[in-house]
């Protein structure tokens, strides 16, 4: 029966600060595999990405354990790698029979393109050693070409192999802090379970666990931490978050890719890789597990971007501010008829529309603080962008306790 209204209750949105989830866990792993061996699983294309939500989505397609183990690959262990630590993890896996990364990096693009959720990448099973690889080139033809494109790539996740047959000089190992790759990240450290297998596989690096380890991770932490913020549901009783996993036997030990234990370098010698910039797995004395020694990136300690976190939160304050912005790009600017300059009303959307957006990044944990700042006194056409200042507060990372411990016979 119809009734009169008398009081119309609109539904408001947006009040309880809810967003859409977020891609940050999206990653992608490209993988070389000859061009015989790609031609067996006839529904994963070459230079194509095929999305994973599970690590069965890989399996229907033929492309298992079995498979890799008849092909020498390792492409189902690091899927798998990541899905063991990113449950909720989405994977797109390229695969590309250019033997270096250089050479598909050419081709693979367009993937990457058609998949703008794709934050981070991992390469795996390539040509390179570190002599050979070329950090600041994949930079350039990589990252800062995407870039160009208002499409930002938080990492890119490198193996870095010993030349065959030889194994690392820590001390000659060449100096990535002195590179201009502040998104390159080059892994050098491996299960020796799984590098015992084949002979093809003595030399690999651990992609798969670093991008498991990320895409767990909120943006703002690091790879290395010895505990994560959001753990998975069977994780959530622990105190930590290792890579060691004796149920399924992985990550009991660990080794440098040249296949030196880790517990046959120094301190020093781990003091130096960390210097210069090298990312391996190792443990802490008296602690249960192994954890990866860091997020270190292919440029100078100094750099505001010299770690995988800060990075990402960049990133992400860019992807935020730009988004809030857009809507005003195009429209029209309201003056102060008294001055000339940007009226008071339209600073204040501008800022607050910008503020919003650092703001949930602040109540999602990811930054500690932000400021916004825009200047009236601005002449604004064509040839004149508005001009914003923001800056975010990103939260620093504790590497180490130094604790002064002593007896007493009172507490005064």
């Amino acid at each position: 029966m119809a009734q009169l209204t008398g009081v119309n209750v609109n539904k408001l949105q947006g009040g309880l600060g809810r967003g859409n989830g977020t891609t940050d866990s999206y990653v992608g792993l490209v993988g070389y595999i000859s061009a015989d061996t790609l031609a067996l699983l006839p529904e994963i294309k070459e230079n194509k990405a095929l999305q994973l939500l599970q690590i069965e989505d890989l399996e229907t397609q033929g492309f298992n354990d079995s498979f890799d183990a008849n092909h020498k690959l390792l492409v189902h262990y690091h899927i798998s790698e990541i899905f063991r630590l990113a449950p909720e993890a989405v994977v797109y896996f390229i695969p590309t029979t250019s033997e270096s990364i250089e050479k598909a990096i050419e081709v693979i693009i367009p993937a990457i393109r058609e998949n703008s959720e794709i934050k981070g990448l991992g390469f795996c099973g390539f040509s390179e050693t570190l002599e050979t690889l070329n950090v600041d080139a994949i930079q350039k033809n990589l990252v800062d070409e995407f870039t160009k494109e208002n499409r930002d790539l938080d990492f890119v996740l490198l193996e870095g192999k010993p030349k065959a047959g030889e194994t690392f000089k820590v001390n000659d190992l060449p100096n990535l802090r002195e590179k201009a790759a502040p998104n390159i990240t080059v892994i050098i450290g491996q299960d020796p379970a799984v590098a015992s297998l084949e002979e093809a596989y003595k030399n690999y690096s651990a992609i798969g666990s670093a991008l498991g380890m990320l895409a767990i991770r909120k943006i703002s932490e690091n790879m290395g931490s010895v505990n994560i913020e959001n753990k998975p549901a069977n994780s959530r009783a622990t105190t930590s978050y290792p890579l060691t996993d004796s149920a399924s036997s992985r990550w009991l030990s660990s080794a440098l890719s040249d296949g030196t234990p880790l517990n046959e370098l120094s301190k020093t010698d781990l003091k130096t890789l960390m210097q210069k910039g090298y990312v391996f797995i190792a443990g802490y004395e008296g602690f249960a597990g192994l954890f990866f020694s860091g997020s270190t990136t292919c440029i100078e300690k100094a750099s505001d971007f010299s770690t995988i976190e800060n990075n990402r939160v960049w990133n992400a304050a860019k992807r935020a501010i730009r988004q809030s912005l857009l809507p005003y790009v195009k429209g029209k600017v309201k003056k102060d008829p008294s001055t000339g300059y940007i009226k008071s009303t339209t600073i204040a959307t501008w800022h607050g529309a910008a503020s919003k957006a650092l703001e949930q990044m602040q109540i999602k944990n990811d930054i500690s603080g932000y400021e916004v700042r825009i200047d009236s006194n601005q002449i604004v056409n064509e040839d004149n962008p508005v001009k914003i200042r923001a800056v975010v507060v990103t939260d620093d990372i504790a590497h180490e306790f130094d604790v002064d411990l002593g007896l007493t016979n009172n507490i005064e």
